[in-house]
């Protein structure tokens, strides 16, 4: 993982210093840096383990009787920072993308930094961890829920994609990709 998050750096850097401007003198380097904090606060009175994720196994079925449960807790793990480079060269525009959070996949650890992407894209092709190319992300609904929609594929793969239009309907991916998964399977099972 820190290979190919080097490796999109290395090129990000050597296409920008290398890069020769084309005759019109026109094209510049822009950098953009966006983000934004967001803070959780959560009081639990039913005493789950987890308040970063909505997990229904996680609820307690047949708690101690007169347990006092509740709990009160603050994050900002969902908070993101990202850098965007954008170069238009000769071979069209190069656009550097790497975006974080602090939502990290250890289990009851504190907010530790997370790579969400890190890739470059030109024309139709893009290198690097992004979006896995096995569902669309145009068509997901808009939730409040950080997890997103139930059943959808949000898992961030290192990959070579190609895509493109057939025309203003339809389009098509392929795509190369690193294995992984984001299923977490059930600790305690009675």
């Amino acid at each position: 993982m820190k290979k190919a998050t080097f490796l999109v750096i290395a090129c990000m850097i050597f296409e920008i210093a290398y890069a020769q401007p084309d005759s019109a003198a026109t094209s510049k380097l822009r950098i953009d840096i966006h983000g934004f904090i967001l803070m959780n606060g959560v009081y639990d009175l039913n005493g789950l383990e987890n308040y970063d994720d909505f997990t229904t196994s996680e609820i307690p079925i047949d708690p101690t009787p007169g347990e006092k449960m509740d709990r009160l807790y603050l994050s900002v793990r969902q908070s993101r920072i990202g850098l965007a480079a954008f170069y238009p060269s000769s071979l069209g525009l190069i656009k550097g993308i790497i975006k974080a959070d602090f939502y990290s996949d250890a289990q009851h650890a504190h907010s530790f930094f997370r790579l969400r992407d890190a890739y470059i894209q030109m024309n139709h092709f893009l290198i690097g961890k992004s979006l896995t190319a096995f569902g669309d992300s145009e068509v997901l609904p808009n939730t409040i829920d950080f997890e997103g929609p139930n059943s959808a594929s949000g898992n961030r793969n290192t990959m070579i994609k190609y895509f493109n239009n057939i025309n203003a309907k339809y389009k098509y991916t392929l795509a190369i990709e690193a294995p992984g998964s984001d299923i977490i399977g059930f600790t305690n099972v009675a």
